[in-house]
């Protein structure tokens, strides 16, 4: 683009407005900007940072405002990720500066200088250190372990970080550069968070006909350089990391980078271990990195040094110069789904980012999305299954235990059948691993009054508050509220307050109580907290130190782990209590999904599932591991009831601090809708309370369109938006695609 083309930019700012502003580019700024690049500009009476999206050759009013300078020495924004982010703002209904805004990491955004630090490298080729290790191994063994650490990799490696990997002190490092073996180098602070994890390189196995027939479909896109999707539908402990590993092997071979998304910061120990096992220079995005470690990542990635890219959601916004495959794991998961502006689904932005930058897109999961599974089977996507575990291995027995027998038996409501207590005894005692799903933490889930049916309810949020033991509080797990436990009831006086309910804080102490000789650790968001917590359960699983791990919906995704041959699944009913359409595909995924982390080694599996629905489709359909016999119940339900993937569906959240003033507005959306929904494009539900009718001190309603026709979405973001804008006393919230309805 020649310099007079650049006379007027077009500036995105991250504020919820549905427009770009034109500025005028000083002269001396011309030869510099390029579009993706963020520029300081003035806005009102204030200087703002904003996204240059391009030019234009005649701005939309007469008189326009300068550019104040450059933040930027190179485009942060990639071209393919300028044309993502503002279908990002379309689709999602935000604006194009917001969705700019959550691309980059806040390392790049704040522009902090990077100050250097101390490293040592070697000062020797790789055939003198050869030489020179044999000579230091009866001369001192500290200086032989630093050298045979540089046999692998000439890299400078900070001295901090060398002391801390071979657990010595930074005094024969200094001796070895003294002796002229090593010298010192200053680099960037920048680290990588997994520096230190050194695995064996694997070799790749020969792929199973039906991973080779996966494979034929990704190998084929990646020659022509062509977007398509796959949805790679293989049961638990059928190989689909195999056949990510082979694609991205393939996409290498190319030239081509591989973005690899995981639903949890709780798997990403477990694949970087798998990547590192077989490539070279795999980066890690996940929110849990220090700032500078994210950086680190990011700028390796931009220059294309990594070529293989872990991550949470967010890694779908990696900046890579040519990808060439996508691969989004577990792509069913609600933790895909980003819940605050800009509320995009990861998984249908790889789709699109796919179609941008012409990659192949691989969707795997035992138990995919409804959606996707409806894509497949109607041709626009491709469907590949993979029915058989690795080596054969059978899939683990199922036994599902109505707990309303057992409550008639005991009097009580047990936390283990009979049968489960006994399994996990007799697992113990065979020196094997077992796994116990709970997905509710703390100890007990609520506290109440039996007299007058007083509950305890968070003052800011109108939700039960849960009793954490650890604490001895009583918490609310939305907006983190605390309270003492009322030793009499403040609505009667009486002083029967009861606890109820059980949460993994309490399994955890029932399991001990009942097999305190066994090794036992607990991984829910309580006990994860810590940096590096998911690591060393991972480690201590693996290593055989844990022989009961409790846990919530972080157990159920991708752990292999062979010696686990016992699942119980203690409450397998929980999520079909939530008010929600999907909540029968909710108990399906979690139950199956935690149920296949039994029996994938040479041990067979057992799972046991208590449940007070043992007849419901959803429980019985998990325990024989059959997807499509729930899939086609349940998608004959969708379709007559008009949800999706036979609607695309937007959700309407009002919210103020004014209940009068909510339900008001609510009413208003309703009346506007009815004028724009006709009859035939769409249906209206509510407006009525949301299930968490107040939540942080703001009540609550909301809205469900169901929409036939999609392009209406944007013409009632627009609409709705404008016609409510003058009642300040409330916030309206749109999501389409919504995947949390609470």
């Amino acid at each position: 683009m020649t310099n007079s083309a650049k006379q007027f930019a077009d500036i995105a700012l991250p504020l919820p407005v549905d427009r770009t502003f034109h500025y005028s580019v000083p002269e001396g700024l011309r030869d510099s900007i390029q579009a993706g690049m963020r520029v300081l500009v003035p806005f009102g009476k204030t200087v703002r940072t904003g996204y240059c999206v391009g030019f234009v050759p005649v701005p939309e009013v007469p008189k326009v405002k300068d550019v104040i300078q450059l933040k930027d020495s190179f485009p942060a924004i990639t071209p393919p990720l300028l044309k993502l982010t503002k279908w990002i703002a379309e689709y999602y209904l935000c604006s194009w500066g917001e969705t700019l805004d959550a691309v980059l990491p806040p390392s790049i955004r704040k522009n902090r200088s990077q100050r250097q630090i101390l490293a040592v490298e070697p000062a020797i080729t790789k055939e003198e250190l050869a030489a020179m290790v044999p000579k230091m191994q009866t001369e001192n063994i500290k200086w032989s372990k630093i050298l045979e650490f540089f046999m692998d990799s000439h890299e400078p490696v900070p001295i901090t970080d060398l002391a801390s990997k071979l657990d010595i002190s930074d005094s024969p490092v200094k001796t070895l550069v003294k002796k002229g073996l090593l010298k010192y180098k200053k680099i960037l602070s920048y680290t990588d968070p997994h520096w230190h994890i050194t695995v064996p390189r694997e070799p790749f196995l020969e792929p199973t006909p039906h991973q080779a027939q996966a494979l034929g479909w990704v190998f084929e896109h990646l020659d022509k350089a062509a977007f398509g999707v796959q949805l790679l539908l293989g049961i638990t402990g059928s190989g689909k990391t195999e056949v990510y590993l082979h694609a991205i092997n393939y996409a290498l071979k190319h030239n081509r980078q591989a973005i690899v998304l995981v639903p949890e910061i709780a798997l990403t120990p477990q694949a970087v271990t798998r990547f590192k096992a077989r490539f070279d220079d795999v980066a890690v995005l996940h929110s849990h990195l220090s700032e500078g470690e994210r950086a680190t990542q990011w700028h390796n990635i931009y220059t294309g040094k990594s070529k293989v890219i872990v991550g949470t959601r967010s890694a779908i916004f990696a900046p890579t110069p040519n990808l060439g495959v996508i691969i989004v794991d577990e792509e069913h998961e609600t933790t895909f789904k980003q819940e605050s502006v800009p509320r995009y689904n990861a998984r249908d932005v790889a789709v699109m980012r796919g179609k941008i930058e012409n990659a192949a897109v691989i969707l795997g999961s035992a138990t995919p999305s409804l959606e996707s599974y409806y894509n497949a089977q109607t041709g626009k996507y491709n469907l590949i299954r993979l029915p058989i575990r690795i080596s054969n291995r059978p899939l683990p027995k199922v036994e599902i235990i109505d707990m309303s027998s057992e409550v008639g038996a005991r009097k009580e409501v047990p936390i283990l059948s009979h049968q489960l207590e006994l399994l996990i005894k007799n697992a113990a005692e065979k020196k094997e691993q077992v796994i116990l799903f709970l997905n509710r933490r703390g100890y007990t889930t609520f506290i109440m009054c039996p007299k007058c049916d007083f509950v305890m309810r968070c003052p800011h949020c109108e939700i039960a508050m849960t009793y954490h033991r650890k604490y001895n509080k009583a918490l609310c797990h939305y907006c983190d509220e605390s309270a003492p436990i009322p030793q009499v009831c403040p609505k009667c006086g009486a002083v029967e307050i009861r606890q109820l309910g059980t949460g993994t804080e309490k399994l955890e102490d029932h399991i001990r109580a009942l097999f305190g000789n066994t090794d036992i650790a607990r991984m829910d968001s309580d006990t994860m907290r810590a940096r590096g917590a998911y690591k060393k359960v991972f480690d201590n699983l693996w290593a055989g130190d844990i022989d009961i791990l409790i846990g919530t919906q972080m157990v159920t995704k991708g752990f292999d782990f062979p010696n686990v041959t016992l699942v119980g699944v203690i409450s397998g009913d929980t999520s079909l209590y939530i008010k929600d359409f999907r909540s029968a595909e909710r108990t399906f995924q979690l139950v199956t999904q935690v149920a296949g982390r039994a029996g994938r080694g040479a041990k067979s599996g057992y799972v046991v599932i208590q449940t007070f629905n043992p007849s419901h489709y959803s429980i019985l359909s998990a325990a024989k591991h059959d997807y499509e016999e729930f899939a086609e119940k349940e998608l004959r339900f969708r379709k007559e009831l008009k949800y999706p993937p036979f609607s695309r569906v937007m959700r309407i959240v009002v919210q103020g601090k004014d209940m009068d003033a909510v339900k008001e507005t609510a009413k208003e959306v309703k009346e506007k809708l009815y004028l724009m929904v006709p009859n035939n494009a769409g249906e209206i539900l509510g407006p009525a309370p949301a299930p968490i009718a107040k939540l942080r001190d703001k009540h609550r309603w909301h809205l469900l369109i169901k929409l036939f026709d999609s392009r209406l979405t944007r013409k009632i973001h627009l609409h709705i938006r404008e016609t409510v804008k003058s009642r300040k006393a409330t916030e309206i919230v749109f999501d389409v695609d919504p995947v949390v309805m609470l």
